[in-house]
């Protein structure tokens, strides 16, 4: 339904409301003036029955025949226009001026009006007659004889209709000039009213322009009041500045729009009705995608891992970061990052940004080739120097130099031979050519099985092992050989940074579905700033550490963050240098 205008609005409002007082003072006007005209009669009234009343008591025309008492009523009932009854005090009706009616009438004694003459010496009561049928004023008057005598009451009645009919006709004048005044403080109102709004029209055209995009059109001045120009000159600046805001935002938005066109990653914004309201050129270009944005993420995400990652984020409102392969025109390995947004709580809709990473997977695949050719290359030369060794050994030669030589080489040679075998490891890990063979484990059959492989080095270190396990603990769901591996690192770690003489804490913990051990050493610790850097490969903390620690490449840390990984575990660790360190390892419970 259509609203009317803010004039029209105002003028109703307005008639409206003088109306409503011109009705209010008619009736008023009305109601007062029947209410003093009763009273005038009933003033009169009081006059004529009082002069009755002493001219029957002065003549004593009770004592006489009737017809002087009914004369005397008849020429009173025509000079005041009205019926005059004369009732005893028992309500009996003695006399009435009109004669036929008597012999018909009720006892009176009941009647309003005599009960308050009764008591108030006149009285008066207005009610409908059922006798002459019209509405009537009735007023009574006492007449007080000597105390031996009966009181006997003048009752007049006058009807109203003729007082009606002149109110009315009282009510239709003013009525009319009512009329008459209220179509003329309309027509005021009206001019006033357009006179006032004209203003706030041109407010409101101004208003018009700036939803409909246009933005720091002026309002012309208008001379009216203070408020009004006031307003009118806050506009103006308010639109001026709005428009210096949207040229500002438009400005944002090109560079936004143009960052995100240039961006080498591909970026899709898809809404909480999984519409995409964004794409960019590098995710059409992986996606093998032409067409405008507006359209079910299904119908653009062809690829089915992509698929379900997205519907996961959808499902469980969480980020989500998968590595997967795209089959367009090419093969393409890519990053997909998923993120929900969520605003106060609300969910809005996720963003997808896919990165192509198949120049890095071709140079880290092409690293790991390397590694590993190298590593076979270098093995055959290790394996022959070794057996050389061995050989010399077997020689009959006494020279302190020569045994000095070979055990150097020796030495060296398990140096050599240990990295070569850790860069495979590593380099299958990487590649995803190792298998893992995920099964219901025991903590503590892996933590005794590393501590007894271990037993040599703790001795030779005298260190002292606490080994806190319940014996209780729920299974984990890893690969029992990778998990030891994994530990005996850790623990190898633990002793060789370890002063002799020091000890090793082994504790658990459940949190959530998962098994946390942790491996607390009291040895020379490590600073804050180096702890991120331990997983890396080839980094080695110090040369204090790299004294301790004079087999070490930087490599088993970072197998053991892989392996970890592989089984969907986590590693963390916490350290301050000269107090030792605490290396946690975050398992998965088995659920049945």
């Amino acid at each position: 339904m259509r609203k009317l205008k803010l004039r029209w609005q105002v003028f109703i409002a307005t008639s409206v409301i003088l109306v409503i007082l011109i009705i209010i003072i008619s009736t008023t006007v009305s109601t007062n003036f029947r209410k003093n005209y009763i009273n005038s009669l009933i003033d009169n009234l009081d006059q004529n029955t009082f002069l009755m009343g002493e001219i029957i008591k002065a003549e004593n025309l009770l004592e006489k025949e009737q017809d002087p008492v009914d004369k005397i009523i008849d020429n009173f009932s025509k000079e005041t226009d009205s019926r005059i009854t004369l009732i005893k005090l028992d309500g009996t009706v003695l006399s009435e001026s009109s004669l036929d009616a008597v012999v018909e009438m009720d006892n009176h004694i009941n009647r309003p009006e005599i009960k308050e003459a009764i008591s108030n010496k006149a009285g008066y009561s207005i009610r409908y007659s059922t006798t002459v049928k019209s509405e009537m004023l009735y007023y009574a008057y006492r007449i007080d004889y000597d105390s031996t005598e009966p009181m006997l009451f003048i009752r007049a009645a006058i009807p109203l209709n003729e007082i009606d009919l002149i109110i009315r006709t009282q009510v239709l004048s003013i009525f009319w000039y009512a009329l008459i005044t209220v179509v003329i403080l309309l027509i005021i109102n009206s001019l006033i009213i357009g006179k006032l709004l004209e203003p706030l029209e041109l407010i409101k055209q101004g208003f018009r322009n700036l939803s409909d995009g246009h933005y720091g059109l002026q309002i012309t001045q208008v001379k009216s009041n203070e408020e009004i120009e006031s307003m009118t000159t806050s506009f103006n600046s308010m639109s001026s500045k709005l428009e210096k805001s949207m040229d500002a935002v438009k400005r944002k938005e090109l560079e936004l729009n143009t960052l995100i066109e240039l961006m080498n990653s591909g970026l899709l914004f898809i809404d909480q009705d999984e519409k995409v309201v964004l794409i960019n050129r590098k995710a059409k270009e992986l996606l093998g995608y032409s067409g405008s944005e507006d359209i079910k993420y299904q119908s653009i995400a062809r690829s089915s891992e992509l698929l379900e990652a997205i519907e996961r984020a959808f499902r469980k409102r969480q980020s989500i970061s998968k590595e997967l392969r795209l089959k367009m025109n090419s093969v393409k390995s890519v990053k997909a990052s998923i993120t929900p947004i969520l605003i106060d709580g609300i969910f809005n809709g996720i963003i997808v940004l896919i990165t192509d990473i198949t120049d890095l997977k071709e140079a880290v695949q092409a690293r790991q080739d390397l590694i590993t050719n190298i590593s076979h290359e270098l093995r055959t030369p290790v394996t022959s120097i070794t057996g050389c060794i061995e050989t010399i050994r077997d020689m009959d030669d006494d020279d302190p130099a020569i045994k000095e030589f070979l055990d150097i080489i020796e030495n060296e040679s398990r140096r050599l031979s240990k990295l070569i075998n850790d860069l495979l490891e590593l380099a299958r890990i990487e590649s995803g050519r190792l298998s893992i063979d995920l099964r219901p484990v025991s903590i503590n059959s892996v933590i005794d099985n590393s501590l007894n492989v271990l037993q040599k080095s703790i001795k030779s270190k005298n260190i002292s092992v606490y080994n806190n396990l319940a014996s209780d603990l729920p299974k984990i769901y890893v690969d029992e050989v990778r998990t030891e591996q994994v530990v005996i690192n850790i623990l190898t770690n633990a002793i060789k940074y370890s002063n002799n003489g020091g000890s090793i804490t082994i504790d658990s913990l459940i949190q959530e579905d998962c098994l946390i051990v942790k491996f607390k050493d009291k040895g020379i610790g490590i600073s804050d700033d180096k702890i991120t850097r331990l997983t890396e490969q080839f980094y080695r903390v110090d040369q204090s550490r790299s004294k301790l620690n004079a087999d070490g490449y930087g490599l088993g840390l970072a197998i053991v963050n892989n392996l970890l990984k592989l089984q969907n575990g986590e590693l963390a660790i916490q350290s301050k240098s000269g107090q030792g360190t605490i290396v946690s390892i975050a398992l998965p419970i088995f659920n049945e």
